[in-house]
């Protein structure tokens, strides 16, 4: 049986989707930029910074585990943490007061410490500086004073490599603003510094603070100390003429000689530290006698002056702090100058 074609129908047009039209709203007038204002500059720090982790995040994010970096010489500049040996020990010297004698006696002064801190590299853990480090040092925003670049450039050099360095502010040297830290990687502390040193419970401060043999000190102190007193002074006085007013008055009343009733005055703020706290060592300097003083409640040591005598001490864990003094090419030991238990008067 044949069959039919079928008749061709006409093919209904597909429907036409149709996409809605979205009307942009019209924008509001923004409020025109007051350049002026203070939260601009935040506001593009703010964008800018945004943008650099962004950018960060998309070049690093594919980066395989150890692998190198993009552009290495982006990369910082600082050493990495040398590793401190196991008989490492932790150096204290203070009393430099660089810039109080002539430019050749100075720059011997200078030479001798970077060569005794040079012979120590190899195993310091730690550096502290003890205080009076200049004579006179007085530190503007933009404005530092100049000389002993081989002394900051070494403890540069320290920081560096990982070897912690902090330097307790003393009576001639406490007008820092941030210099040695931001340059130099330098701790700087005011007052005193509380922590363990060489495996010992320490509490290190110049000394200057419980200095009584002067009856106008402790009021004077805190004036030097304040900050608006510093900062008029500053304004008062350009950097050359204050610097210049504060050298001709230290260098003017500075005492060489040994004051005993200085050294004994720390003597009994030693024994208060060491009574009342935890601590198992006082370190102090600003006598500028070197002594080792050794009592039931623990040890007092203070490091004498660089200044006069090139003194120092060292830590060192499970050995006894000791005291030394440099002779231009070794550490020869301080044993005269060390007191016993019953020299010292516990009450």
């Amino acid at each position: 049986m044949r069959c039919s074609p079928l008749p061709s129908l006409p093919l209904r047009p597909a429907a036409r989707t149709l996409t809605p039209v979205r009307r942009a709203r019209p924008r509001r007038p923004s409020a025109p930029v007051n350049w002026t204002s203070a939260s601009v500059p935040g506001a593009i720090r703010r964008a800018t910074r945004s943008s650099r982790r962004r950018c960060n995040r998309r070049r690093f994010s594919r980066r395989r585990p150890g692998a190198r970096a993009p552009f290495p010489f982006l990369a910082s500049d600082k050493h990495a943490p040398t590793p401190i040996p196991p008989h490492a020990h932790t150096l204290l010297v203070g009393d430099m007061h660089f810039g109080r004698g002539s430019a050749a006696s100075e720059r011997e002064k200078e030479a001798a410490l970077v060569g005794c801190l040079r012979a120590h590299a190899g195993h310091a853990e730690r550096l502290v500086l003890m205080g009076d480090v200049f004579d006179t040092y007085i530190e503007y925003r933009t404005l530092v004073p100049k000389g002993f670049a081989r002394f900051k450039g070494l403890l540069a050099e320290w920081t560096d490599r990982g070897v912690p360095v902090t330097y307790l502010t003393g009576n001639h040297d406490l007008w820092h603003r941030g210099y040695f830290e931001r340059e130099l990687g330098v701790e700087v502390v005011p007052t005193r510094w509380t922590g363990r040193l060489a495996g010992r419970r320490a509490v290190l401060t110049h000394g200057d603070a419980y200095d009584s043999s002067d009856p106008l000190y402790p009021w004077i102190r805190p004036l030097l100390r304040s900050r608006a007193v510093t900062d008029l002074y500053r304004r008062a006085l350009p950097a050359g003429g204050a610097l210049a007013l504060a050298q001709a008055f230290n260098q003017r009343f500075h005492e060489e000689q040994i004051e005993p009733k200085r050294v004994q005055a720390l003597h009994r703020a030693a024994r208060r530290m060491l009574r009342r706290t935890s601590a198992q060592l006082v370190v102090m300097g600003h006598s500028h006698q070197p002594e080792r003083r050794v009592g039931p409640a623990g040890t007092y040591l203070n490091t004498g002056a660089w200044h006069t005598g090139r003194t120092f001490a060292r830590l060192s864990p499970g050995n006894a702090p000791r005291l030394f003094r440099w002779n231009g090419t070794r550490a020869v030991g301080i044993e005269a100058l060390e007191h016993r238990p019953s020299h010292v008067r516990t009450s």
